[in-house]
């Protein structure tokens, strides 16, 4: 009786084990991929605080819907080009040597390939704002980022953002 007892509880522990390692594998690989888009997100902050719209881009799907980002009042930007083309003029101008700080509030995985990022913004250091829009504090513009990413290969990229302006 007791080498039946002994061997149940060892297959009953190899059987955990086993059903263990692919769990272990998809946290490991989540956590990877968390890190991933974290080090995507980060290279926007980085981007507006060279004023290069390239580089802001590159982190765009070439297939990317980009709704809104300068322009919180709405305005859909379907293509890098344009979003390009857009920053371009706004890191010349009104955003010229401002701050754009992102802080990840909360990161879903909707399936192997597919993400949600909710970040917080916080741009300071602007010369003025787009028609319509208020500063949350003086000096202070805040707004709610949700980006919709992608893994192609090993990269996540955006390929579709919606920004909202946070009331003063």
């Amino acid at each position: 009786m007791g080498d039946r007892l002994t061997r149940t509880l060892m297959l009953a522990i190899m059987l955990a084990l086993a059903g263990a390692r692919p769990a272990f594998a998809q946290s490991r690989r989540a956590h990877a991929d968390s890190v991933r888009i974290v080090a995507e997100l980060a290279g926007l902050d980085s981007a507006w605080h060279s004023g290069d719209a390239d580089a802001w881009v590159a982190h765009y799907a070439s297939d990317a819907d980009f709704v809104g980002f300068v322009n919180i009042s709405g305005t859909r930007m379907t293509d890098r080009a344009t979003l390009r083309e857009r920053l371009a003029r706004i890191f010349a101008g009104m955003f010229r040597g401002s701050r754009h700080v992102g802080t990840l509030q909360r990161l879903r995985f909707l399936g192997a390939h597919i993400a949600v990022a909710d970040e917080d913004i916080e741009i300071t250091g602007f010369a003025a704002l787009p028609a319509g829009i208020s500063a949350t504090a003086p000096g202070v513009l805040r707004t709610r980022m949700r980006h919709v990413l992608v893994r192609r290969g090993r990269r996540w990229l955006i390929v579709a953002s919606q920004n909202t302006a946070v009331a003063p």
